[in-house]
């Protein structure tokens, strides 16, 4: 009885593993100088935000997790609250995505008063788009994007000190 309970979680993990790897698209990786992908999501209040919509220098945060479900994510977002006005200062928008869904980003949102937006990608459509999905959800990643372009993509941010390599990152861009 023990080698076919063995035997049955093992299919089971394979089949569950062959089923992510087959759904995980390989796209293009988008790279500084692309043009960054458009799209229309939903934010925590259920409004439908489209990206080219918002003028200037934006951050587009990706995160795995809401909430109590990752620490890195809030300590990250909370990094982000906490320094908001320097980037706003600087004209940098910043825009948190996951695939958790509109009711989770504004309870996530109410709990800790970020300023910025979440959007809510259920599908993963966006992250698909952006090379971004994982596992988990997103993999943590954030492109910088002036207008419609790419200009830094910061992959694995210090969760305590993005905003500082979010600004880095425009400041070069600027060379």
């Amino acid at each position: 009885m023990k080698h076919m309970i063995i035997v049955l979680m093992a299919v089971g993990f394979l089949s569950l593993t062959a089923y992510a790897m087959a759904k995980h698209h390989h796209h293009k990786e988008l790279k500084v100088g692309d043009t960054a992908p458009n799209f229309t999501l939903c934010n925590e209040k259920g409004e439908k935000i489209t990206f080219y919509d918002i003028k200037g220098k934006k951050a587009l945060v990706f995160y795995p997790k809401d909430g109590s479900l990752s620490i890195g994510c809030k300590k990250q977002l909370c990094g982000l609250k906490n320094s908001y006005s320097d980037l706003t200062a600087k004209g940098i928008t910043v825009l948190g995505i996951n695939n958790d869904s509109v009711s989770s980003h504004k309870s996530f949102k109410d709990k800790q008063n970020f300023p910025f937006m979440l959007l809510s990608d259920p599908d993963n459509k966006v992250c698909e788009m952006y090379g971004t999905e994982g596992w988990f959800g997103p993999k943590r990643v954030t492109y910088l994007i002036n207008e419609t372009k790419i200009v830094g993509i910061i992959k694995h941010p210090r969760l305590k000190d993005h905003t500082e390599e979010i600004l880095e990152a425009f400041e070069t861009s600027k060379s």
